[in-house]
């Protein structure tokens, strides 16, 4: 049963992982019928918002302090964004590398890691000791 939680969280973060490269990869990516949520801008913060949450989900297993834990999974899902407007220009044709959805991811991972953090320390009662 101990080994539950430790599967979800590691196939969170590769489906969300997964997921992210297959839409960053795909010529003809789905568009949301939802006119809101087919700004290309807010889908990339979404989606490396849910990178962020699933890969601090997997830091967290190292035991690692909070601040340590969330700084790593924003660090991590901006290095993946990066990766994935790189590998947009080298292995498409109809997409290009980016800046301003660079910029997007690390907005979504900066928030969802601050919110997280935020949260995580707010359950903790505090010991007077900072970590």
């Amino acid at each position: 049963m101990n080994h539950l939680p430790v599967f979800f969280r590691i196939f969170f973060f590769l489906a969300s992982a997964t997921s992210i490269l297959w839409l960053s990869l795909d010529p003809a990516p789905p568009v949301p019928a939802w006119e809101v949520l087919s700004w290309d801008k807010l889908q990339h913060a979404l989606a490396y918002a849910v990178l962020a949450l699933s890969t601090g989900g997997v830091l967290q297993m190292f035991r690692r302090s909070p601040r340590v834990t969330w700084a790593g999974a924003f660090a991590v899902s901006l290095g993946f964004g990066v990766g994935m407007e790189i590998l947009q220009k080298l292995l498409t044709s109809n997409r290009q590398f980016e800046t301003l959805d660079i910029l997007a991811d690390g907005i979504g991972a900066l928030l969802a890691a601050a919110f997280a953090f935020w949260w995580q320390r707010s359950r903790v009662p505090q010991s007077g000791v900072n970590r």
